[in-house]
């Protein structure tokens, strides 16, 4: 029962001052301050201000671990529980969790499998025999042998050095089971001096574009559409590579690795440089798969490991081991033909922000004293030869993120409620306190609503937005109802009561609490139908809070109603989101799992605990106890002054204290016993 706020401030604070005088027939209680806090009536005033009352003259450091300890346990098993109930008791086990998106899908299985398309070693492992490279230039390669060769044609015994200058990489395209990145590098190559031509570049940098389609599981790259600039091609094989020393080096490729191409073509050392002279270095394009020095120059550096490509340094037509014939007739595929309008585009920009022109071309100082500096996609360690994460993928680090997130909101939760108690609340409970607390339950809709927004952009401040408004900006709710289950003088009735009823707020937070931190972690998805659906009437049930503390009746219909329509949308939702991720099936069931502890506490109290016999009995004897305690006397007023004054035998009291009680206001009291026993009932049912 609450009691009114004046009469325990005045007991609890009066030591030197003369006790209060209560009158008859109208009684009154005679403050020894000479102002007063504002105050409520007893009627509307929260259970939250008794737990708090009760707790502040028997707190101790190890009740309060205690009680950290018993909501530790409380969020390990039912978290527990709720992934075990919806995993194999909803779903089965079926699930097979994977990012949420199809872009992030793609890109964790890009990132796990250390794909860098200079590192030809290991192209068995990404790709097979139906992998592709195209270059409209040049032609289609197929399989990780000819594309490994064209890739290594910058260690070709033409240059220095290949080497990237920077790299960039673009999403362009993800399905479930289809996946499109870009890469964008910028490359700088320089040519060795014996091949380098009177007139030509030494050295030239470009921007290249490969386009990588591949599959996300198991990772396998399908195609490689690549770009390279047109006056790159054209500077590099019409004047750089257009030298004697090219020259000789194709024609001895032929003659000592390609002796029966050499031979159908009946040659000599000397025809072979005068066929060759008489070719153009491209064609009209400046494409290379036609019969041009370029194709030549191309394929020489692929011959010269691998004979197979001997057939397409013929200057007559020959098949090669497949039956194709190359370095012939131009194909006049077009960048066009193999890049979207966005790729190529993408690609010119990013080459305009490194420093080039339209033409993505650009010569270079020449670096005769030159130290090869190639890219390097590994990881670069310290001191230490590995990182503990190191094994997690980027998926599983965000899930990781997420985890530590959702801690750090439970702990700065559960922290605040103890700095506001101690701070703000370790004196006396009034009207001031108990008008803050309503404000901090009256703003929760309009919080709770931005924390979601937030959540649901990624922004990390969501988290401090959650934390106060889950709180209630930093109330005690949570503790002082454990602190009331675990260490109250109640019945173990009302202790059971508050142990679920805490069980239930410390569940509802931390499920609040994991799902923002998955939002913003993006392990949950951003603005799913389903995820903002299942929150909107948990903001809905706030908007009548406060209505509890004068239309409780109204305030239990609507609350009834919201909870019904939230629990049709989160039993509806469930599946689909726990599909997403374990995390989301887990925060719904634990939050249904809250509910529960709300209304069955609320039931149990409503039918085992408002008895006749408890509602006024022990209130009676602690303030019978307390104003003996203060010598506190209540007297009535007689004729003839202080000499007429009678004093009120301790029924006479208890009587006089219930009138106050149940007073709606300071200046409203009972003239009877049955008045008395009316109100008494008003309060039971409240």
């Amino acid at each position: 029962m609450a009691w009114n706020e004046t009469l325990w401030s005045d007991l609890e604070s009066s030591t030197t001052t003369p006790p209060p005088v209560i009158t008859k027939p109208k009684l009154h209680v005679l403050t020894p301050s000479a102002t007063a806090s504002p105050v409520l009536g007893p009627k509307s005033r929260s259970s939250l201000a008794d737990r708090v009352a009760s707790a502040n003259d028997t707190v101790t450091d190890k009740k309060l671990w205690g009680i950290f300890a018993t909501v530790s346990s409380i969020l390990v098993i039912i978290h527990t529980l709720s992934y075990v109930t919806v995993e194999f008791g909803m779903t089965n086990g079926e699930n097979e969790y994977s990012q949420y998106t199809n872009a992030q899908r793609c890109l964790s299985a890009l990132k796990d499998s250390d794909f860098d398309i200079q590192n030809t070693g290991r192209y068995h492992d990404w790709m097979d025999e139906d992998s592709d490279l195209y270059l409209a230039e040049a032609g289609i390669y197929k399989g990780p042998e000819e594309i490994k060769e064209y890739v290594d044609f910058g260690k070709a015994d033409f240059f220095d050095f290949v080497k990237r200058k920077n790299i960039s990489m673009k999403p362009i395209y993800f399905t479930d089971d289809k996946c499109t990145v870009l890469f964008v590098v910028a490359q700088k190559t320089q040519i060795k001096e014996k091949y380098q031509a009177a007139s030509g570049d030494k050295c030239i940098e470009r921007v290249v574009g490969f386009g990588v389609n591949f599959e996300p599981s198991p990772f396998k790259v399908r195609r490689i559409n690549t770009f390279y600039p047109a006056k790159f091609l054209a500077d590099l094989f019409g004047s750089a590579l257009d030298s004697d020393g090219v020259r000789d080096y194709v024609c001895d490729v032929m003659e000592a690795n390609c002796q029966e191409t050499f031979q159908r073509n009946n040659l000599t050392a000397d025809t072979c440089r005068t066929n060759y002279d008489n070719l153009p270095s491209t064609n009209s394009n400046g494409y290379l798969d036609g019969k041009s020095k370029g194709c030549r120059i191309l394929h020489s550096g692929f011959a010269a490991t691998n004979p197979n490509n001997c057939p397409h340094l013929s200057f007559d037509p020959e098949e090669d081991w497949l039956g194709r014939v190359k370095c012939q007739e131009s194909k006049g595929m077009l960048p066009t033909n193999i890049f979207a309008k966005v790729e190529l585009d993408t690609i010119q920009g990013q080459g305009y922000q490194w420093g080039f022109d339209e033409t993505l071309t650009k010569t270079c100082e020449y670096e005769p004293d030159f130290k090869p500096d190639y890219f390097n996609f590994g990881k670069v360690h310290g001191f230490a030869e590995s990182v503990p994460l190191e094994d997690m993928n980027d998926y599983q680090f965000l899930v990781y993120v997420g985890f530590i997130m959702y801690v750090t909101m439970v702990l700065a939760g559960m922290g605040g409620e103890y700095l506001v108690w101690q701070i703000m609340l370790s004196g006396e409970w009034d009207g001031r306190k108990e008008w803050y607390w309503r404000v901090a339950q009256f703003v929760f809709p309009i919080l709770g609503a931005t924390t979601v927004g937030l959540a649901n952009t990624g922004n990390y401040l969501a988290l401090p937005f959650l934390v106060v408004t889950m709180w209630k900006l930093g109330f005690p709710e949570t503790i002082m109802k454990f602190y009331s289950a675990l260490y109250g003088e109640r019945g173990w009735k009302e202790r059971l009561v508050d142990f679920v009823c805490g069980m239930g707020t410390i569940v509802h937070h931390s499920s609040s609490a994991l799902y923002v931190g998955m939002l913003v972690a993006h392990v949950l998805p951003s603005n799913n139908r389903d995820l903002v659906a299942v929150t909107l009437p948990l903001v809905m049930q706030h908007w009548v809070v406060l209505l509890k503390y004068n239309h409780k009746i109204l305030y239990i219909v609507c609350e009834v109603i919201i909870e019904a329509w939230w629990e049709w949308t989160a039993f509806s939702v469930l599946p689909a989101v726990h599909k997403l991720h374990w995390v989301g099936g887990t925060t719904i069931l634990s939050m249904l799992f809250a509910h529960w502890c709300y209304f069955g506490a609320g039931i149990f109290a409503l039918v085992a605990i408002h008895n006749k016999d408890e509602v006024v009995p022990d209130d009676m004897r602690r303030f019978s106890a307390l104003a003996l305690k203060r010598n506190t006397m209540l007297v009535a007023e007689g004729g003839g002054g202080a000499q007429g004054r009678q004093y009120l035998t301790l029924k006479e009291q208890m009587q006089s204290v219930a009138r106050l009680d149940v007073a709606d206001s300071d200046n409203e009291i009972f003239e009877n016993d049955d008045e008395i026993e009316e109100s008494k009932e008003g309060q039971k049912l409240e």
